[in-house]
């Protein structure tokens, strides 16, 4: 086993105890993880006209722009202004876009219509993108996804801190051992929570809209 798999396979297990950590918490936090969900859905039906499948088609081609590795040197005022020249933006088609979603592709056709009718998205010859104005009407929804992302974050460290004191009260780590649990794992280097992060942007090995085979008759 190679280090880079190594650490991999440490990462692993370690979001495998954390996951299970946060589920048997679930009784306790259920309240601080989904009522953020339901505002999140409701935002983005409100966001485009009331469809929530328009929504979901359209976040697909934008997490598309998203994945474009000039993506990275946008601001979040570039974004969010309008007057960026359309984003740089990896292809994808209606027929991927149903792929993904689980909706029929007649279904995404008559919604990526309706984003191209309102100026979010446009066609070129190499698939479908998001256009500047589609980006920029996203910001209620951008500023919500970053507030989530904090309110998540301490959720999940009021799980850990809970179960850090649980350690203490017991006797500490030495303790737990003797009772056969596993000890904690030494804090991560920099390079190791790189590793994690690549491993959990795509643990599928295939992203979100992707193309398996790129066919441009499949992108009307």
């Amino acid at each position: 086993m190679t280090r880079t798999e190594w650490l991999l396979l440490r990462i692993t297990i370690l979001s495998d105890r954390l996951n299970k950590l946060v589920l048997e918490s679930y009784p306790h936090t259920a309240k601080a993880l989904v009522t953020p969900l339901v505002e999140l859905l409701s935002l983005s039906r409100d966001t485009f006209g009331g469809d929530i499948d328009r929504g979901l088609v359209f976040y697909v081609i934008a997490v598309r722009t998203i994945e474009h590795h000039k993506f990275k040197t946008l601001s979040t005022e570039d974004l969010e202004s309008g007057a960026l020249h359309d984003p740089p933006s990896l292809h994808t088609n209606a027929r991927s876009i149903a792929e993904s979603l689980g909706i029929p592709r007649e279904s995404v056709r008559r919604k990526v219509q309706q984003l191209i009718s309102s100026g979010l998205v446009v066609r070129h010859s190499n698939g479908l993108i998001a256009t500047s104005k589609g980006m920029a009407e996203l910001a209620p929804v951008r500023r919500f996804l970053v507030n989530l992302a904090v309110r998540y974050f301490h959720t999940v460290r009021s799980v850990i801190s809970e179960a850090e004191q649980l350690v203490a009260l017991s006797g500490g780590d030495g303790a737990l051992r003797q009772a056969g649990a596993p000890a904690p794992a030494a804090p991560f280097t920099p390079s190791e929570r790189a590793a994690g992060e690549a491993q959990a942007d795509n643990p599928a090995g295939r992203n979100l809209g992707e193309p398996r085979s790129y066919d441009p008759a499949a992108s009307t």
